[in-house]
C-alpha cells in the first residue's frame, strides 16, 4: 500500500480519482436497479 511523504501532501500531488468517477458509479447503480426491477428479481438472493 503507498504512503504519500509530507512533501506530497504540502505540494498536493496526490490525485483523487473518486470524484471524477462518481458520476459513472451512480449511473451503474440506476442501470442495475432498473434492470432488477425488469426481470423482477428484487429480494431474491
Amino acid at each position: 500500500e503507498y504512503e504519500a511523504n509530507e512533501e506530497e501532501y504540502d505540494k498536493k500531488k496526490l490525485f483523487d480519482p473518486r470524484k471524477f468517477l462518481k458520476p459513472g458509479f451512480e449511473a451503474i447503480t440506476e442501470a442495475v436497479e432498473e434492470r432488477i426491477d425488469v426481470f423482477g428479481s428484487a429480494n431474491k438472493a
